[in-house]
């Protein structure tokens, strides 16, 4: 299992200590250290760490993730989602800006690689329930 966290160095302490994950991905090397330092205080084991967009790449592609739930805020999620895609997992899309962005490179990259790409964001996910079962040609447009 892998987890991604930007900032929420406590919370994602608390996930670590819950989870046990093999891989954590941060924003950045001072919060790498600060996790690292948070989780010796509690005497935790300390998974394998990276940064930056690479660590949330890492994590979206882990190789025994079968789900990934993309919920960064807005443009970084971008590349760890295609990635995701690209990899064939199941991507469950939080981050309505990825979509925005790139929506028809996204869905191509997930016919391609047999990925399931499933709207879990209020807004997409009400369209989708909408859809779900509905002839596409009958749907005039979506705004």
């Amino acid at each position: 299992m892998a987890l991604g966290a930007g900032r929420n160095i406590l919370q994602l302490t608390d996930q670590i200590t819950r989870h046990q994950p093999e891989l954590v991905s941060v924003e950045n090397d001072e919060l790498a250290e600060r996790l690292k330092a948070e989780l010796r205080k509690r005497d935790v084991s300390c998974p394998r760490i990276m940064t930056g967009e690479a660590g949330l790449v890492e994590v979206a592609t882990h190789e025994s993730a079968d789900c990934v739930v993309s919920a960064t805020v807005g443009a970084i999620g971008f590349v760890p989602t295609l990635r995701a895609l690209e990899a064939g997992k199941r991507v469950a899309l939080a981050n309505k800006e990825t979509l925005v962005m790139a929506g028809e490179l996204m869905t191509s990259a997930a016919e391609k690689s047999g990925a399931e790409l499933l709207p879990v964001d209020s807004e997409h996910n009400a369209l989708h329930q909408c859809l779900r079962g509905e002839k596409l040609s009958e749907v005039r447009r979506i705004i």
